[in-house]
């Protein structure tokens, strides 16, 4: 997956460790979970798994050398590239993506033969149980004066699903809201997933916050999940279609957040 071109690097909290440039990605499958259920007195069986993907275990592979013949030297080196691996909950980079590492698995270190042991070749294993690699920089919606039946369209360019954080803004005391993804209908349904959201203290200038990741609905620092019902939505692949309800005359403004996810 990664090739010369492209530097990976590991990040936790400020700390910021590139691993060397001869390092690439070896192995980067995912899998989709399976639960299989074999028919009583016959051939066969059914799925009854979720569809969900499997943490992933990544495997990187490289180089760990010194150009002055040092051993000292080398084995800093070698350390310090040991320690970062071994941490865990980290940020692995690669280009504009980050995979969330929950720890490394194993490090084989095989010494290169005539080097006088100041290189190796290092096979590494990192598992993530989070398996999706996520953008570096989340794409942010921002819709203005938006009123009672407005239709918004958001391209989530990722291969997956995201689950956005939406910010609404009251410009005058907003009884009733609902959101609509009219693009994402469940199967056997004949409408899209929606939230709706009523309550008389939604004031002039309050701006709600929804996010759909965190299943949390709130007004500044208030917990407001009590006045929420539907559900929280989530933003395909591909373009979505939302329909903004709003009591009579009133006007919001909307900014919806979301980090693209890739497989």
């Amino acid at each position: 997956m990664a090739g010369y071109g492209y530097r990976l690097k590991i990040e936790k909290g400020s700390s910021i460790y590139w691993l060397p440039i001869t390092f690439t990605i070896e192995n980067n499958d995912w899998h989709v979970r399976e639960n299989k259920v074999s028919y009583a007195f016959s051939h066969g069986g059914t799925d009854i798994s979720d569809q969900k993907i499997e943490g992933r275990i990544i495997t990187l592979r490289g180089f760990v050398y010194v150009t002055n013949n040092n051993r000292a030297d080398f084995l800093a080196v070698l350390d310090e590239f040991q320690r970062n691996l071994y941490q865990r909950d980290y940020k692995l980079y690669l280009d504009l993506y980050y995979l969330n590492i929950t720890k490394c698995i194993s490090v084989n270190i095989d010494y290169i033969k005539g080097q006088n042991y100041n290189q190796t070749e290092v096979k590494a294993e990192l598992y993530a149980g989070d398996p999706f690699w996520y953008h570096s920089v989340p794409d942010i919606i921002n819709y203005t004066s938006v009123s009672d039946n407005s239709i918004g369209t958001i391209e989530n360019g990722g291969s997956v699903e995201a689950y956005p954080i939406i910010y609404i803004t009251a410009n005058q005391v907003l009884p009733f809201l609902q959101i609509q993804n009219t693009s994402d209908v469940p199967e056997g349904a004949n409408e899209g997933l929606k939230f709706t959201f009523i309550s008389n203290s939604f004031q002039t200038g309050n701006t709600l916050v929804v996010d759909c990741q965190e299943g949390t609905v709130k007004i500044g620092e208030t917990n407001n999940i009590r006045y929420f019902s539907g559900a929280f939505l989530k933003l395909l692949s591909g373009f979505n279609n939302l329909k903004f309800s709003l009591s009579p005359g009133c006007t919001v403004n909307v900014q919806i957040k979301f980090t693209k996810r890739r497989l």
